[in-house]
């Protein structure tokens, strides 16, 4: 028959162990994260964004629906007053 204390024994997980297991695949992490930086940096300086077209963009569509807004607020206005004096 198994002893439970063997068993706990078995699946007790130790700080040690993880060490190790990081010291011996060191280079794996490192590779991995040199990898990533560099695609990082790579995407960074080769994508080119151009901010102040984007911005000129969502100005001119605010500017637009603002500006369409008052129209449509001023002709209601203008036509429910000349009809209010008819009546």
């Amino acid at each position: 028959m198994v002893n439970k204390e063997s068993i706990l024994k078995q699946d007790k997980v130790e700080f040690k162990n993880i060490v190790k297991v990081f010291v011996r695949r060191k280079w794996w992490f490192i590779s991995s994260a040199g990898f990533a930086l560099i695609m990082e940096l790579i995407y960074t300086f080769l994508y080119h964004r151009d901010y102040l077209f984007i911005y000129n963009i969502a100005a001119s569509i605010v500017f637009s629906i603002i500006t369409g807004a008052i129209v449509v607020i001023a002709a209601d206005f203008f036509l429910s007053h000349k009809t209010s004096r008819k009546s």
